[in-house]
């Protein structure tokens, strides 16, 4: 089982995390953020389903968000979500190949959250939010 992000895990400059630009949250604990994308946390405080999505396993911003957030490489998180789906407990976020494809997602999702390379121009509709200890 992974265990969430070591005390004191600071943000990066390779990625940032990103809601709806409807959603009121302006930031989250690394921990909760952790959560939501190991299918732990499944709701907001409104009672609406949490919809994470994920660039590709590749992506230089998914390899940070790992380290930095899971505290674990991609290949481990992956091996969880392996067990995870095989034991019937949960499905892994959704993935998107491109940046460009995770913002379509948030865009169109109120309920979404995601995150995409630091230097990606996040457009309308979509806001980064702040990732706190």
């Amino acid at each position: 089982m992974l265990a969430g992000p070591d005390r004191g895990a600071q943000p990066s400059s390779d990625f940032k995390l990103v809601v709806h630009a409807s959603n009121e949250i302006e930031e989250l604990p690394a921990r909760k953020v952790s959560q939501i994308f190991l299918g732990k946390l499944t709701r907001w405080e409104n009672g609406r389903k949490i919809a994470p999505v994920e660039p590709s396993m590749s992506s230089p911003a998914r390899v940070a968000f790992s380290d930095i957030i899971h505290g674990r490489g991609v290949e481990a998180v992956h091996s969880y979500w392996l067990r995870q789906i095989y034991s019937g407990h949960a499905a892994p976020p959704l993935e998107r190949s491109s940046d460009a494809e995770v913002l379509a997602f948030v865009r169109a999702d109120p309920n979404a959250i995601g995150y995409v390379s630091a230097g990606t121009p996040l457009g309308q509709g979509v806001r980064a939010i702040r990732i706190s200890e």
